[in-house]
């Protein structure tokens, strides 16, 4: 007699049952401790980087912004003043009266409001910028001084 397989189906001893955990397909690897801790690590490193390269442009955009918004109420202040040659306009009266378009900033991006100034002929606009406080290096002041 022979000896028959035992992992063959027709033999005398029992069959092998196939392994169903994972429900046939392969199992996987996980990843360790120090691999996920690596793996946050680099993000967090790219992450920070991102910002850092990104945070000074956001700054200066503001500022850009603030120039530009600034610019406008000017104007239409310039216009307001040539019409009335005494007082000084707010910003909210410029708007009030559509002397500046209906969809044009009051406030500058930090949430501040921009201030109309009048003296003699001269007419200033500004904003007390980042801080929202006046009279520090961040105030923006249109035109400049």
């Amino acid at each position: 007699m022979t000896p028959r397989n035992p992992g063959f189906l027709g033999g005398t001893a029992l069959a092998r049952v196939p392994d169903v955990s994972g429900f046939g397909r392969p199992s996987r690897r996980r990843f360790t401790w120090l691999e996920l801790a690596l793996g946050a690590g680099i993000a967090l490193v790219l992450l920070t980087a991102a910002a850092a390269l990104f945070a000074p442009r956001a700054a200066v955009d503001e500022a850009d912004l603030a120039l530009r918004d600034g610019q406008r109420i000017l104007e239409a202040a310039v216009e307001w003043r040539e019409q009335n040659p005494k007082g000084c306009p707010t910003p909210s009266q410029l708007k009030h009266e559509h002397r500046l378009a209906s969809d044009a900033r009051t406030d500058d991006p930090w949430g501040g409001r921009y201030r109309v100034a009048c003296s003699g002929d001269q007419i200033k606009v500004f904003s007390p910028g980042r801080d929202r406080k006046a009279g520090t290096p961040d105030d923006v002041t249109v035109p400049k001084s």
